[in-house]
């Protein structure tokens, strides 16, 4: 986090700057209400009248530049968060997918909405509450100070005691807010999973199922969040009766400063002013100093998490296969599940078309997954050319279509290109022909919206523009799982002869639905 403070280190300074400044306004503010009652006490009016104006000329002194305190404070709290947002995305899109998909979309989104946002006002926006109020308390001493050196030592030793609460139940606050943290982030991933399984729960009308489970995640979340906060309470609850307490026995102590003519009536005053000008700060310090720790370990895992990722070096420089993806002997099984490959051996080479088939579980996806680097075998290797797989970016070489369509919410030039600049609306449209999508090959069609998981063209359409996007981007290797799942025979015709038709190109399609009159057309078949 420290990069984030250097960052910003004179927006900072200058939140310090008004810290002090509006300070300086507040005891000034003390000394002068002393003085005028002092003044009254002698009946001289006209002074009285001066250092009234004096007094609320300070006052609206001290208002103002408190206002820009607390304004270089926010945008110094919002700055820092906007920073650590945009380092923790960046470093979640230079996870590998295999590390990626460890988790699920809603653990990243968890850290957005309420991890990154607990930071921004906890640890940003306490930081700098914390320095105003160490400046408060360290000016307001050295006034003290000026006052009276025995009611200052009096005073900053019983308000100070509070501050030791926070520290001694440390390890319960940090508890009470991680599992605060995990019963949201399981919260969010059941919703996560409920809503898109929206249709199966309204197909088998388990919506009171589903309903009552969600109602036992809410509860485990509401029960987290008040123990956080009866944490958070009791440890402000000690501090404020020990804060209350101790300002008791300082003004039962300056009551018989002034009983023993020590003090003025007016110095009484500015006394007492003071020491609620202390008490304060003393009090707040305690509970800023308590959110601090709090999100202590969350602050040290955000961070952890940005450097191990954020500058990973991707090697994204386009390679061509000289002569051939190798499988040597290769072995893969899922915990506690009996064996998908077993030593399995084969060769794919260069501008040669491959089908892979086999039944549903038998290891197809999987097999891509290893080739992409996804997974790790349980044993054996598997080659680009005569490099392990391990040791490369096989997106250098490959362009994978998935079974599911994977569409943004944007135009179809956006969707194809994927905001590159290197391609021409000509070049966009030459691929749509040849994906036999004529109707949206021209330029005022290249701009319509595609909806939501392409929810504005046809379930054909959309393969077909995820084929395009793939011929575009040019890869020397091409593979389509399942490219002919949840299609009608007419749409299968057109992408069977779409993909028989590619030349120059290492072609590798999984499906155990292709066309037996067209299977002749593949160079290999493997059977898993």
């Amino acid at each position: 986090m420290k990069k984030y403070i250097y960052k910003n280190k004179y927006i900072l300074v200058s939140a310090m700057f008004f810290s002090f400044i509006t300070t300086i306004f507040a005891i000034g503010v003390q000394f002068i209400k002393g003085d005028i009652l002092d003044i009254a006490v002698s009946k001289n009016l006209n002074l009285v009248i001066v250092y009234s104006i004096i007094l609320i000329t300070l006052v609206l002194l001290e208002c103002l530049t408190n206002y820009f305190f607390n304004q270089y404070r926010m945008k110094y709290a919002i700055k820092c968060a906007k920073m650590l947002r945009k380092d923790y995305f960046d470093c979640i899109l230079n996870h590998p997918v295999k590390e990626f998909v460890k988790k699920n979309t809603s653990d990243y989104i968890t850290k957005f909405s309420n991890d990154l946002e607990i930071l921004k006002n906890m640890y940003f926006t306490n930081m700098t509450l914390l320095m105003h109020l160490i400046i408060k308390i360290l000016f307001v001493s050295i006034s003290l100070f000026i006052l009276d050196w025995q009611i200052a030592i009096i005073t900053i030793f019983l308000l100070t005691m509070p501050l030791y609460i926070p520290k001694l139940v440390e390890k319960k606050l940090i508890n009470a807010q991680n599992e605060y943290l995990s019963s949201i982030e399981s919260n969010l991933n059941n919703i996560s999973d409920w809503f898109t399984k929206f249709e199966l729960i309204k197909m088998f009308s388990i919506e009171q199922k589903i309903s009552t489970f969600f109602d036992r995640s809410n509860n485990n979340v509401y029960n987290a969040a008040l123990k956080d906060k009866k944490m958070n309470n009791i440890t402000n609850l000690l501090s404020a009766l020990m804060s209350y307490f101790s300002h008791i026995i300082i003004l039962l102590i300056a009551i018989y400063f002034v009983y023993k003519g020590v003090f003025t009536v007016g110095s009484f005053v500015v006394a007492v002013g003071m020491i609620d000008q202390l008490s304060y700060p003393i009090i707040s310090i305690s509970s800023s100093y308590q959110g601090l720790i709090s999100v202590k370990e969350i602050a040290s895992r955000i961070n952890n998490d940005i450097l191990e990722f954020k500058n990973r070096n991707i090697n994204r420089e386009r390679m061509l296969l000289k002569e051939s993806i190798t499988l040597k002997n290769l072995n893969f099984k899922y915990e506690s599940q009996k064996e998908l490959l077993t030593n399995l051996n084969f060769k794919f080479e260069k501008g040669k078309k491959y089908l892979i088939r086999g039944e549903s579980g038998s290891g197809k996806t999987t097999l891509i997954d290893l080739l992409l680097n996804y997974q790790n075998a349980n044993s054996g290797e598997i080659y680009y050319d005569d490099t392990l797989v391990n040791n490369i970016n096989p997106f250098q070489f490959v362009t994978v279509i998935r079974q599911d369509t994977a569409l943004l919410d944007d135009t179809i030039k956006n969707n194809i290109t994927l905001y590159s600049e290197e391609y021409s609306n000509d070049d966009i449209v030459n691929v749509l022909n040849i994906v036999n999508l004529h109707k949206f090959a021209n330029e005022e069609n290249l701009n319509l919206n595609v909806g939501e998981n392409g929810a504005k063209v046809s379930g054909g359409e959309g393969k077909r523009i995820c084929i395009a996007r793939a011929l575009l981007r040019n890869s020397d290797i091409l593979i389509f799982d399942e490219p002919l799942a949840n299609l009608d025979k007419h749409n299968v015709d057109i992408i069977e002869d779409i993909l028989l038709s590619l030349k120059d190109k290492t072609l590798i399609v999984v499906s155990h639905t292709f066309t037996e009159s067209k299977l002749k057309e593949f160079d290999k078949i493997l059977n898993i």
